[in-house]
């Protein structure tokens, strides 16, 4: 018989002092970059290993860009992507698959939309003039039939998602920690009143607000060179006219005051707590640091939090930390797993002195480096395999203090851990800095503390 327990969620003031050393230089990562006319940014890395092309277009569209009552269409739009072209009008993967491209895929969140596939160097020419062709070409064959479809499949992937043990918990998390209006306050898949609710013209109005080469970043990355991508790339993308260009929305931390928390019931293994602060968003100074912060909280055995509330105390099965980088403002989660016999209250009363405690002394740069040895793993496998993209970190932010650049290369493992051991994305962090219009760019975002509680209810 499945018990119902409850999950709980409620976030966390966190105030670090960290010194860390910093002598090792940052592994460079080498590209060029040109932008055509109609405003199509193009990022070249060359790698000659293996005669391979990583194609990834990145679009500067998310949900944060959807209006109430109008949520999950970014993703719903990114799946009628893959539904044919005026030129080829049919399933988007079936040439690459005879091609032995591989990694063919896209995927939306709250800021941005990307398309991508790993394709044999005699199979470009294939890959660009597909992806051409959804981004000059695609309306035409857009029914309302192919709507309806990739509705369904899109309500089907919502209902999937939210029926897995914890799978509401970014929902409520969304309207808890962020203000009606805010848009974070809702997810990427949308509720299903509004994915019922899309309508033909709405396909019409985002693909032309959002989706023009002006809005896009190109990247190639492999057997390519830039004389030879500015070829190919001005031949297939040069005579797709430039569309408006979007409203960029303002940084948007949502400071909170008071407590609150929500309780939500659902069929898991056990009860978890979870602590989530508001917080700077991507590529603010702050954001190395709570990079660095997870890392030292809960990054392996050895981590803080994971040694005093797992192995010491056994107050909880499992414990995690992760900082959430997004574009208008970020969030600091922790979460842990209660373990039988043990209580809620115990495990809260537990954590917040703890936190404490950690957050007043400063860190040795031996425990910093201990505390990141999956970082430092996820490191060399970069450096032997040429996925540089740690450097690619280095060039888009191009800083004068060693010690900070030292933060900023231990700091950023999540990205590393989730998007580094594969070609095609390489490129990452280039690409979305190059979005949001902060290539090479370092910004200061300073926010006061916040103290926001609650727990989740379904």
């Amino acid at each position: 018989m499945n018990n119902i327990k409850r999950i709980f969620i409620f976030p966390l003031t966190l105030l670090f002092s960290l010194s860390i050393s910093a002598n090792d230089e940052l592994p460079e990562i080498e590209y060029d970059k040109f932008t055509l006319p109609n405003g199509l940014r193009v990022i070249v890395h060359e790698d000659r290993k293996i005669p391979v092309v990583a194609v990834n277009v990145w679009y500067h569209v998310g949900s944060k860009d959807e209006l109430p009552g109008k949520t999950g269409f970014a993703h719903l739009f990114e799946h009628l992507m893959f539904n044919g072209t005026e030129n080829y009008n049919n399933e988007y993967f079936a040439p690459f698959q005879k091609v032995g491209a591989t990694d063919m895929n896209g995927t939306t969140n709250n800021d941005r939309t990307n398309y991508f596939q790993n394709v044999p160097t005699t199979a470009l020419d294939l890959a660009l003039w597909m992806e051409s062709d959804r981004m000059g070409h695609l309306l035409g064959v857009v029914d309302q039939e192919k709507l309806d479809e990739q509705r369904g499949v899109v309500q089907n992937e919502k209902r999937q998602g939210e029926n897995q043990p914890y799978g509401r918990v970014f929902l409520q998390a969304s309207k808890s920690t962020f203000p009606e209006g805010h848009p974070y306050s809702w997810t990427t898949i949308g509720s299903m009143e509004d994915l019922n609710a899309a309508t033909m013209d709405d396909v019409q109005n985002w693909f032309k607000t959002y989706y023009g080469p002006n809005n896009a970043v190109l990247s190639l990355a492999g057997d390519i060179n830039l004389q030879e991508a500015k070829e190919l790339v001005y031949k297939y993308f040069a005579d797709i006219p430039p569309g408006p260009s979007p409203i960029k929305k303002k940084k948007w931390i949502a400071k909170r005051t008071g407590e609150k928390r929500e309780i939500m019931y659902d069929r898991v293994p056990n009860a978890r707590i979870y602590k989530v602060w508001n917080t700077p968003e991507i590529g603010s100074q702050e954001h190395p640091h709570f990079e660095l912060i997870a890392a030292l909280l809960t990054g392996g055995k050895n981590s803080a939090l994971y040694q005093e509330l797992v192995y010491k105390r056994q107050l909880a099965t499992n414990v995690s930390s992760f900082y959430y980088d997004r574009e208008l403002a970020g969030q600091f989660w922790i979460a842990a797993d209660l373990a039988n016999g043990v209580s809620l209250e115990e495990l809260e009363n537990a954590i917040e002195p703890l936190l404490d405690l950690l957050s007043s002394r400063a860190y040795r740069e031996s425990e910093v480096l201990e505390g990141n040895q999956i970082f430092l793993h996820t490191l060399k496998f970069i450096q032997e395999t040429q996925v540089d993209l740690v450097g690619s970190i280095r060039i888009c932010f191009p800083l004068r203090n060693k010690k900070f650049r030292k933060l900023l290369l231990i700091g950023l493992q999540t990205d590393l851990m989730f998007l580094s051991c594969n070609l095609k994305r390489s490129l990452h962090l280039i690409e979305f800095l190059w979005l949001i219009g902060q290539d090479c760019l370092f910004l200061t975002h300073f926010q006061s503390s916040i103290y926001l509680i609650f727990k989740g209810r379904s």
